[in-house]
């Protein structure tokens, strides 16, 4: 196991600065390294354009904006874990706003149990998360080899008149007798008839 899989960066917003020293034991705990702690939605943003998070906890409220947009983008786009600490107040509000957005929320005050029950919620959506890139990732290069292939088997069939299954053939064929794979037989064929 890499050692990506066990931590998982984490990116606080909140303006209440105690947050981190409240938390600072469970972070540890549940492997969440390293931590940033920002105070705005615009210092996030910031910190979102230099890298990813894998998890991402929002104090409610913040001193530019709510950070509601920014927890429902984050979440949708798949791209971080969202943990929103919400006002009792104002509880029933932001979870009608962030309904299906996949946003986990917890009413304020919380404790330090609850906190920890939530941790361990944010670990195994992550841990959920990199498993669906991880097959997105891989689906996207099966599709890449496909299309190089078929335009590999098309330069075949108009430059030496091969019918689709030929080439399909020809491509296997090769691919087997130098031990590479068909994207690289793809390639040399694509290489060389673009001369």
């Amino acid at each position: 196991m890499e050692l990506r899989e066990l931590v998982y960066s984490t990116l606080v917003l909140s303006t209440n600065s105690s947050f981190v020293t409240f938390a600072s034991e469970l972070f540890t705990q549940n492997s969440f390294y390293p931590v940033k702690k920002v105070s705005s939605v615009t210092e996030a943003r910031r910190a979102l354009s230099i890298r990813s998070y894998d998890v991402l906890i929002v104090n409610y409220p913040l001193l530019d904006e709510t950070g509601l947009e920014l927890s429902m983008e984050m979440s949708r786009d798949c791209s971080s874990v969202v943990l929103m600490m919400v006002p009792a107040a104002v509880f029933e509000d932001v979870e009608a706003k962030t309904r299906g957005s996949g946003v986990f929320l917890l009413k304020k005050p919380i404790s330090l149990i609850t906190l920890s029950q939530a941790f361990s919620w944010l670990r195994s959506a992550s841990d959920r998360v990199r498993s669906v890139q991880s097959g997105r990732v891989k689906l996207e290069e099966k599709l890449d080899e496909i299309r190089l292939v078929t335009r590999a088997k098309l330069i075949l069939m108009e430059n030496l008149k091969m019918t689709e299954e030929e080439a399909h053939k020809h491509i296997t064929h090769e691919a087997m007798n130098r031990c590479i794979s068909k994207r690289e037989v793809a390639n040399i064929i694509l290489n060389t008839w673009s001369r």
